[in-house]
């Protein structure tokens, strides 16, 4: 598929309204989404111009949609407003409840669904921008994603195989296919004239270089939403997280904030600012810090460990209140190493994060046995 894209004038990445650059969409596109929950990095400018435009015009029709983290509020938000019939034929998710309007299309056969592991559909979007043809790995087998279950496939009218089974050295693998996408919504605060983009104000980076380089690679159009433009080359090279020659449009929107619903900017969830243990709130006493304090118990003094959304978003707070947090390392898969998790459809927003990593290399830690013996927390 050939695409029509806007010219830079003088080095310059053009610049558009929602509306306008949603015109650059074609019926049959394969659109990558980047986002997590409560609004982590979510496009929702481009998100609900595409919506609208389908509401009014019926166009553009049959896209592909692929989103490796889940993003919304379980809701109305998210890639929810994409859930209308005809405008997606096609979805490849690596979650699918904050967005539930997209997942009652695919529980009504009215698309055709896939699930893969969330680390390993952002790895094949790794591979599509080297031009692999998908990604070997032991992740998956034995589950619903093996072939000789249901190979991912949701519904009855999903019924093209894209994982199979492979021996190696007798060894058994999943081998995912990698999809190639051809247009990205992805979103960073700020950018300058030429498309460098950079992440001060947001939470993590989850894969944005990763759906860039993809999209760009397969000769796709990148859409960026900013908060703000700045002057060509005034950022710092070491703050840049996505180089502008990926990005081929650029929509700007000064009311865009780091989670919905709140203040423009967190500076203790951007990781700005240090919050006093005095100024943590603690948990209530109900069953879920129970369950979430019986978890602590099975983490080890050293530890590297994984922590994910539900009763375990409260470890974090009870190994504080407990005085052991500085025992061991809690860590999130879209890329936070230590702090203290938001719980709710903002989790992985953290406090008093000591690092963060792109979500791909994350996965690829946790893939490869990197927590070792410390508890997968995942309640």
């Amino acid at each position: 598929m050939k695409l029509s894209r806007p010219k830079r004038i003088d080095g310059r990445v053009p610049v558009l309204s929602a509306a306008d650059a949603i015109n650059y969409i074609p019926d049959e596109a394969t659109l990558c989404v980047l986002g997590a929950g409560g609004g982590i990095l979510e496009a929702t400018t481009l998100i609900n111009a595409l919506a609208e435009k389908y509401k009014n015009a019926h166009s553009p029709r049959n896209l592909s949609l692929i989103s490796p983290t889940g993003l919304g509020d379980r809701a109305d938000r998210g890639i929810s407003p994409l859930a209308q019939e005809g405008l997606v034929k096609w979805a490849l998710c690596g979650h699918w409840g904050q967005s539930p309007r997209i997942s009652d299309l695919a529980e009504q056969n009215k698309i055709a669904a896939y699930n893969y592991p969330q680390g390993v559909l952002t790895q094949t979007l790794r591979a599509s921008a080297a031009h692999q043809p998908g990604i070997l790995s032991e992740i998956g087998i034995g589950t619903f994603v093996d072939p000789r279950q249901q190979g991912g496939k949701l519904n009855e009218v999903t019924t093209e195989d894209l994982i199979k089974l492979v021996e190696i050295d007798n060894k058994e693998y999943l081998y995912y296919k990698a999809i190639a996408p051809n247009i990205a919504f992805i979103r960073a605060t700020t950018c300058d004239s030429e498309g460098y983009a950079t992440f001060e104000d947001e939470v993590m980076y989850l894969d944005a270089l990763v759906i860039a380089q993809a999209v760009h690679n397969n000769g796709g159009i990148v859409m960026m939403q900013v908060q703000k433009m700045v002057k060509k080359a005034t950022l710092h090279p070491k703050a840049v997280r996505i180089p502008g020659y990926l990005v081929d449009i650029v929509v700007i929107d000064p009311d865009q904030t780091q989670l919905y619903g709140g203040a423009p900017v967190n500076r203790f969830i951007s990781g700005d600012f240090v919050l006093d243990d005095s100024q943590q709130t603690a948990l209530p006493l109900n069953q879920r810090k129970l369950v979430a304090r019986r978890a602590l118990f099975e983490m080890r003094k050293g530890a590297v460990g994984n922590v994910g959304v539900g009763i375990a978003d409260g470890i974090g707070l009870v190994a504080r209140e407990e005085g052991c947090a500085d025992d061991f390392i809690l860590t999130v898969e879209t890329g936070p190493i230590g702090g203290i998790t938001s719980q709710g459809i903002a989790f992985g927003a953290n406090v008093n994060t000591r690092a963060i990593l792109d979500m791909t290399s994350q996965f690829d830690f946790y893939h490869g046995g990197g927590l070792g013996d410390a508890a997968n927390l995942l309640i």
